[in-house]
């Protein structure tokens, strides 16, 4: 959500507000407390809670060490 146009998003927030409810409302006012591009283009928010986000913002399938727990 970092650097993002209300506006240009707005739309895809719209339409997938029920499957991601619980995910906005986990950082809903939290401020970011760190913000790194990696390498591969892959984009890690992490929020002040403790909540991180990754985001591929590549045309490409990325691979990653990562490991993502439900």
């Amino acid at each position: 959500f970092y650097n993002s146009v209300f506006t240009d998003v707005k739309d895809d927030i719209y339409s997938n507000i029920n499957a991601l409810s619980s995910f906005y409302d986990k950082v809903s006012g939290v401020k970011i407390a760190k913000h790194t591009i990696h390498e591969n283009g892959l984009r890690e928010t992490l929020f002040e809670n403790g909540v991180c986000v990754y985001v591929n913002y590549t045309k490409n399938t990325l691979k990653t060490g990562l490991k993502f727990g439900v």
